[in-house]
């Protein structure tokens, strides 16, 4: 039983016993150290290129004069659909002053997982009181609210209850930014493990190749190093034309 221990002890010191590293050991050692520096900035740098926009509901409609017949915030809104549209528009109970377009937006980032989604909306409003109609512009609380007002009549409770809001507060996954770290972590060490295998490669194959000249060099009686023909010389520790030693 104390000579197995003793045995497993020598095992322990013997492979964890310090030796001198290759030029390749280091160089894995300091890809390794890039990689984990260079994780979370790829992570942070991906979330913020790596975006999609998806358009979700589309909803349109008209603007339409109240009681005094002038002022936008006196105007009404309506919702235009494919079987009320010529309703509206030959309407006599008001003026069509404009046109409204909502849009909900999903909006996500983060590549390879998704780190944060938000929700939010569009208006796209031109009044037709305008020399050049505004697309686009943000549009007044009065207007938002008659514009939720005419989609929760239309049973589009959930989108007016966003037109009221503006936005939904962006959601952010730890997870998610835990999980992309670490795919970052793993991807880029492949890469340095692919690159580094790779140089080891062709090192290899331009030693073995400097390997086969200089000995046909030497075969042939010249200099292994550049060649230089050594045929009928005195013997001399050096090539008289590189200055290297004469093997």
């Amino acid at each position: 039983m104390v000579s197995r221990l003793r045995q497993a002890v020598q095992r322990i010191n013997y492979y964890s016993a310090a030796r001198p590293q290759t030029k390749w050991a280091k160089a894995s050692t300091i890809a390794m150290l890039v990689c984990l520096v260079l994780a979370l900035p790829a992570t942070y740098v991906a979330d913020r290129a790596a975006r999609n926009l998806t358009i979700g509901k589309i909803r349109q409609g008209l603007l339409l004069t109240g009681k005094s017949g002038q002022a936008v915030e006196d105007a009404t809104a309506a919702m235009v659909t494919p079987d009320n549209a010529r309703i509206h528009q030959q309407s006599a109970s008001g003026r069509i002053i404009g046109k409204w377009t909502v849009m909900e937006q999903h909006l996500t980032s983060g590549f390879p997982l998704t780190t944060s989604t938000a929700l939010r909306i569009r208006f796209d409003v031109d009044m037709y009181a305008d020399k050049n109609p505004r697309e686009h512009i943000d549009a007044s609380v009065a207007t938002r609210t008659l514009i939720a007002d005419a989609l929760a009549e239309k049973d589009e409770t959930d989108l007016a209850q966003l037109v009221r809001k503006g936005e939904t507060p962006t959601r952010h996954s730890v997870w998610a930014w835990v999980g992309n770290s670490l795919l970052w972590l793993m991807g880029l060490t492949m890469i340095a493990v692919l690159c580094i295998f790779f140089a080891r490669a062709i090192h290899y194959t331009i030693r073995k190749r400097m390997a086969v000249r200089a000995f046909h060099y030497r075969v042939a009686g010249k200099c292994a190093h550049c060649g230089y023909d050594l045929a009928g010389l005195e013997f001399s520790a050096r090539c008289p034309e590189c200055g290297e030693l004469a093997q």
